[in-house]
């Protein structure tokens, strides 16, 4: 939804951050082992104010390792650099038990910390980035990791499925897509429920541009072009004719078939469209007012 201008600032704004949140975090690391120092050979009564500056200095140290792993992971995302991504994962790798200076290891992820929401989050930034570096396998191990941690947290549980859409496209594993899609879909009473509009959008950009790039063999593509229809039907539902609209301006009606519902009704809402501009502004207007009254 983006202007390219509006692109073109987030990552001015995110270069600048990236190596600030890192500086940082370097210079804050060198804190902690200072104080942990004195902490071996401080008074008793000087043990308590070093301990309390200690944990402060910690925890804003995992802060900027954490911000600085996202950050690396967004500007990867936006100019496609695989060696951002593995900075990310590195930066990452600080708070998620890692070998100092390494990237971060599902082997060492301390599980039980996934109850926390930020290491929870860092997870999944480990297993989106892991994606953008091409580890497509070690991304779903991430996620399924995380899937499957006690206690974890609800907001991070709630993006487990738009992260399994974004990933598994990029792997092109259309079937796992299907199969998360229909889990997402269900509801407790096991009856079918709608993509939120965020989900439908994020779906349906991923299935028509994997089905218009020609890269993915025929039951593939039968595959996204059928996940795209559930998005755009999802969208249409709940009255998203713009995001409809915006999303067949991008891609055309082509990946969705020449026939059936949907594309009968976008062609409908284009034509109507069309109609507008060339009846006359009293005529317009009469239509308007039928549409509101």
């Amino acid at each position: 939804l983006s202007t390219p201008a509006e692109l073109d600032e987030a990552q001015r704004v995110v270069r600048t951050l990236a190596p600030l949140f890192s500086e940082m975090a370097a210079k804050l690391d060198a804190a902690v082992k200072r104080l942990e120092r004195q902490e071996t050979i401080a008074r008793d009564e000087d043990i308590d104010g070093i301990r309390m500056v200690l944990t402060d200095s910690r925890r804003l140290r995992s802060l900027a390792r954490y911000y600085a792993g996202w950050t690396n992971y967004y500007l990867a995302l936006e100019t496609r650099t695989p060696r951002l991504a593995e900075e990310s994962l590195r930066e990452f790798g600080a708070i998620l038990n890692a070998v100092p200076g390494k990237p971060a290891s599902i082997d060492r992820l301390p599980v039980s910390m996934l109850r926390f929401e930020h290491v929870a989050r860092a997870a999944l930034g480990c297993a989106l980035a892991s994606s953008l570096a091409g580890s497509h396998v070690e991304a779903s191990r991430w996620l399924d990791q995380i899937e499957r941690a006690e206690n974890l947290s609800a907001s991070v549980r709630a993006q487990l499925f738009t992260r399994r859409i974004i990933i598994g496209a990029a792997a092109n594993q259309w079937a796992d897509i299907d199969l998360a899609v229909k889990r997402q879909r269900r509801d407790e009473q096991s009856a079918e429920k709608r993509l939120t509009i965020a989900e439908a959008r994020l779906l349906a950009i991923a299935a028509l541009d994997a089905s218009r790039s020609g890269a993915l063999r025929a039951g593939l593509r039968t595959t996204a072009e059928s996940l795209a229809q559930i998005a755009l039907a999802d969208l249409i539902a709940q009255g998203e004719i713009g995001h409809v609209l915006d999303l067949v301006n991008q891609f055309g009606t082509a990946p969705i078939g020449s026939d059936g519902f949907i594309v009968a009704y976008v062609r409908g809402v284009q034509a109507y469209e069309l109609s507008l501009i060339h009846i006359s502004e009293p005529t317009r207007l009469r239509r308007i007012s039928y549409a509101v009254f």
